[in-house]
């Protein structure tokens, strides 16, 4: 099994997840109050999948011999926003 290959998916992934809740995230701002609260479960769900998503590629590639870590930055954004 080639964990560096597995973990990069696993971290590609948390990216689409990433770019998947940027317009859903906007389109909470906006919308009424029980559109934006279902918004708002839905960006709870998704951002906890991309957190998992990352925590797990970094693992596999850290067993792989490899470690990537996404910017602290970026990850603190999508916790606060989210």
């Amino acid at each position: 099994m080639n964990y560096n290959e597995w973990g990069n998916q696993y971290l590609e992934e948390a990216a689409r997840l990433k770019e998947h809740l940027r317009p859903i995230r906007e389109q909470a701002k906006t919308a009424d109050n029980e559109t934006a609260a279902r918004l708002y479960r839905r960006i709870a769900l998704l951002n906890e999948m991309y957190l998992e998503c990352i925590h797990t590629g970094n693992d596999l590639l850290r067993h792989g011999g490899n470690e990537w870590q996404e910017n602290q930055t970026s990850a603190s954004t999508c916790l606060a926003t989210g």
